[in-house]
């Protein structure tokens, strides 16, 4: 069996969860003009030879994956696409979509490559490499160049599940280098630098000084809010 035939064939875990019961995404029986099963296949197609090889070279939207599974030990991780001529800015970016069709948007989410470790929520008191390097990337205001290492290639493969939003090939990331130094507007540097500021007065000074509610979350649940990051990451800290 060919490559491209592999990616098309639907698994037995696939048909296990009915995601399509009428063709498993072959004929488009439904009727539907966009079959996520087909579009899955077409996308993890063209990442193929930008996942080679252990590591990968991309520009971050800039995004950054916040798990909650574990807690308090959470997986997170960058969120880069081995594209190096796409504007990545609209791949994690749901207020742009706005004129984007399903397909599009499908693309986008299966393109972004997730590395993934387990990282103690407390840890944004003393942030090691890899999460200081994730706060950098968070703090961006445009995308940034980045380097992942994993323990091993990413897999070609994409889950769909009733409980989260569809994702790209994820794997165990060793080292994150940034290849540029992030664009941080002048706000965000202030907020995130600053220790005695909580974290509601830290949102509303973002807000009010006009960056965008996506950053805000990001800055959230990557741990750069509240006086001396009390809470560590994805948690709030006193208001």
């Amino acid at each position: 069996m060919s490559r491209p035939e592999k990616l098309f064939r639907v698994t037995r875990q696939e048909r296990s969860r009915n995601l399509c019961s009428l063709c498993y995404g072959h004929r488009r029986l439904c009727g539907k003009y966009v079959c996520p099963i087909i579009t899955k296949a077409k996308t993890l197609m063209s990442l193929e030879k930008g996942l080679s090889k252990q590591n990968i070279f991309g520009s971050s939207p800039p995004a950054v994956f916040v798990g909650s599974w574990n807690y308090p030990k959470v997986i997170a991780g960058p969120l880069v696409p081995p594209l190096l001529t796409f504007d990545s800015s609209v791949m994690d970016a749901p207020e742009m979509w706005m004129d984007k069709t399903m397909d599009e948007i499908l693309r986008y989410s299966f393109s972004l490559v997730r590395g993934k470790r387990f990282i103690d929520v407390n840890a944004a008191r003393t942030p090691n490499s890899l999460l200081s390097t994730l706060q950098e990337i968070v703090m961006a205001s445009k995308p940034v160049d980045a380097e992942l290492w994993f323990n091993k290639r990413p897999k070609l493969d994409i889950v769909f599940t009733s409980r989260e939003p569809p994702s790209g090939p994820s794997a165990s990331v060793i080292r994150t280098f940034l290849a540029e130094n992030p664009k941080v507007s002048k706000p965000v540097e202030k907020v995130a630098s600053g220790t005695d500021l909580k974290t509601v007065d830290g949102i509303i000074t973002l807000y009010e000084s006009k960056i965008s509610q996506r950053q805000i979350m990001r800055m959230l649940s990557i741990g750069l809010l509240g006086t001396i990051r009390l809470n560590g990451l994805f948690q709030l800290n006193e208001a």
